[in-house]
């Protein structure tokens, strides 16, 4: 049975967001509109991102595609975010969701450099995704704060973040511009990605009142996704100030894989730390991707000099460190090592060592020292 696949519209909004969260066990008003207010809008731009399957006139079947523009240092990565993928109970098992992913990765090629999205490790390697990357996480309680530090932080005050503090939210999205790493939100959409996955945004100010950073936080304030501010020192302020509001509760900090100064701060007093894989990855444009990294990665910590081949199926790259720069380019030299496309996912952006991953020949061992790379998953660009 051929089925036709469209691209959904404003007036199809109300039907998409009850299949979805019917699919998901969502219950309003905490569906989809309320988990991704930037994204779950009822516009045609918006709505026709979702690719949809209708039996008997309704809709069974949605994948959505959202188009992001991450900077990576001086490079900016054009991403496909997948998400909401979903087919109603009525029609589950009837090959729905892989006709629409076909489609929706077809599509994607080409247009995008690096595709993510949630879900099940195996179901997505089908269509060529790999958990993979890396989200440092330190668990900080009151005890490691009394002992690691003998004076108190300076006094910051936290305030909500809502839209209608402009002046504040301009300043929030200044500091998080600086990052190396940084997902492009438009100003008017700021807040909105903030409350993605139901986080709360606040503010923190210093003692004259002056925005000094903000952070988002889940898990009714235990858990912190997205921390920034002005420097390192006020980010551990900021944190030691939100661990004196939760009376006793651990709190667990998420950080970026660029924020290596903030990471080395954290693992000072905190209690535990861990690396957790990002997200599922695809790479569609190796080489733009791997080039952007490796030159951040050697900004923030300089890397030793070599030069690697690895021939990852889709595409054959040089790997390079030499006179102060990084570089990833095509060649059609020898490769020092072969690997699947698949493998080369972790073998690069880890979680693990690439040792960890695979035997690594001779000619292929700087990649220990250069890896994994700095490809981390933020909830506030979440899909």
């Amino acid at each position: 049975m051929s089925e036709t696949i469209e691209r959904l519209r404003a007036v199809d909004f109300a039907e998409a967001m009850e299949v979805m969260d019917t699919s998901f066990g969502f219950d309003p008003p905490t569906g989809f509109p309320m988990i991704h207010p930037a994204i779950y809008r009822p516009t045609d731009e918006w709505m026709r991102c979702n690719y949809a399957i209708r039996r008997g006139g309704r809709i069974a079947a949605v994948v959505g595609v959202y188009s992001r523009v991450t900077a990576v240092g001086e490079t900016e990565w054009r991403v496909a975010g997948v998400g909401g993928v979903c087919v109603h109970p009525d029609h589950r098992r009837s090959g729905l969701m892989k006709l629409l992913m076909d489609r929706a990765v077809e599509d994607m090629q080409g247009d995008a450099h690096i595709s993510f999205l949630g879900g099940q490790r195996q179901r997505y390697a089908y269509w060529g995704y790999e958990k993979c990357g890396m989200n440092p996480v330190f668990n900080v309680r009151e005890s490691n704060l009394r002992h690691a530090f003998d004076a108190p932080p300076s006094t910051i005050k936290f305030e909500p973040l809502g839209e209608h503090y402009s002046d504040r939210v301009e300043a929030c999205k200044a500091f998080y511009d600086q990052r190396p790493i940084h997902g492009v939100r438009p100003l008017e959409d700021f807040v909105k990605h903030l409350l993605t996955w139901r986080h709360e945004p606040w503010v923190a100010l210093d003692e004259d009142g002056i925005p000094v950073g903000y952070l988002t936080v889940a898990d009714k304030g235990s858990g912190i996704a997205e921390l920034v501010g002005v420097s390192d020192d006020v980010r551990v302020d900021m944190v030691r100030a939100w661990v004196g509001r939760k009376e006793g509760r651990a709190l667990g900090v998420r950080l970026q894989p660029d924020d290596i100064s903030l990471i080395r701060l954290l693992g000072t007093f905190c209690e535990s730390g861990r690396i957790e894989p990002a997200c599922n990855w695809r790479i569609l444009d190796w080489p733009v991707v791997v080039d952007a990294l490796m030159k951040v990665k050697h900004e923030l910590t300089p890397l030793a000099e070599g030069h690697v081949v690895i021939d990852v199926t889709e595409a054959r790259l040089a790997l390079t460190v030499s006179g102060g720069e990084a570089s990833c380019t095509e060649t059609d030299e020898e490769a020092d090592l072969t690997v699947p496309a698949l493998d080369a996912h972790r073998l690069l952006f880890g979680p693990q060592a690439p040792s960890l991953v695979m035997d690594l020949p001779s000619g292929a061992q700087s990649l220990d020292g250069w890896c994994p790379l700095p490809l981390g998953y933020a909830h506030p660009d979440g899909v």
